[in-house]
């Protein structure tokens, strides 16, 4: 494939994503569930650690510290996460997901599940196969180039 044409796909693939994490994340998310993209990205990131420094949140997404601040300030009065200071440094604040918190997820991930179910039943399921499985070998090969 000649560069011109990669830099046309790439262009057109990033703008298609954009449009369908808008119009599957964050109408929805802002809409029905009163939370942003990034604080349904703050939760996700919160999930799958366990817990994280306002400053591993800030680098998760690619934000300020202060942005973060706030938008733990926020979760926190949703009452979706909690800070707590550590024993061991007291300058080091902890953010935890609550079980509140920890539930909204569970509701929010069903129902992206479900508008993402909605759109594929639509589709021929061979090109859904396919779809699915590039999209994982390219952020397969997304997380590996990181490393």
């Amino acid at each position: 494939m000649e560069a011109n044409e990669t830099q046309r796909l790439a262009m057109e693939l990033g703008e298609q994503m954009l449009r369908l994490k808008r119009l599957m994340h964050v109408q929805a998310l802002e809409k029905d569930h009163g939370l942003t993209g990034t604080q349904f990205f703050i939760l996700g990131v919160l999930s799958g650690r366990g817990c994280a420094k306002a400053s591993e949140l800030s680098k998760a997404c690619g934000l300020s510290p202060g942005a973060v601040t706030q938008l733990c300030d926020e979760l926190e009065t949703m009452g979706y996460v909690q800070r707590t200071r550590s024993d061991i440094d007291r300058r080091v604040v902890m953010v935890t997901l609550t079980a509140d918190g920890r539930q909204k997820l569970t509701e929010l991930h069903h129902h992206v599940t479900e508008r993402m179910c909605e759109l594929i039943v639509h589709m021929p399921r061979d090109d859904m196969r396919q779809f699915v499985n590039t999209l994982r070998q390219m952020v397969d090969y997304a997380e590996n180039a990181s490393r």
